[in-house]
C-alpha cells in the first residue's frame, strides 16, 4: 500500500512538531481537520485538491496581471498612435530606483 507520509518524508517535505507534539507533514497541513480520521487516501485528496485550488487562484492572479499590463499597453498605443499625444518620459527618472545605471541618475 501507498505509505504517503514516508513518500513526504524522502521528499523532505516534513514539517516542525506541532503543538500536541505529533509530527506535522505538509499533507497534515492541507488536510481540513475534519478528514484527520478518514482513510489516507481521503487526506491525500483533500489535500491535492488544496493545492490544485491554490494553484488556480495564482493562475487566476497571474492572468489578471497580464490582462492589466495589456490594457495599460493598449491605452499607451491609443493615446501615442491613434490621438497622436507625445509622451516625453525622462530615463532619469528611473535612476534612483536601480538597475538603471546608465542614465545619469543619482549613482553617477
Amino acid at each position: 500500500m501507498f505509505d504517503l507520509a514516508g513518500w513526504l518524508r524522502r521528499l523532505g517535505l516534513e514539517l516542525p512538531a506541532g503543538d500536541a507534539g505529533e509530527a506535522r507533514s505538509l499533507a497534515t497541513l492541507l488536510t481540513p481537520s475534519a478528514l484527520r480520521g478518514e482513510r489516507p487516501f481521503w487526506q491525500a485528496a483533500a489535500a491535492a485538491a488544496t493545492l490544485g485550488a491554490i494553484a488556480v487562484a495564482a493562475l487566476i492572479g497571474l492572468v489578471g496581471a497580464a490582462l492589466v499590463t495589456l490594457a495599460l499597453g493598449a491605452l499607451l498605443f491609443l493615446c501615442t498612435e491613434i490621438l497622436g499625444l507625445d509622451l516625453e518620459i525622462d530615463p532619469r527618472a528611473f535612476g534612483r530606483f536601480g538597475g538603471f545605471s546608465g542614465f545619469g541618475g543619482a549613482g553617477d
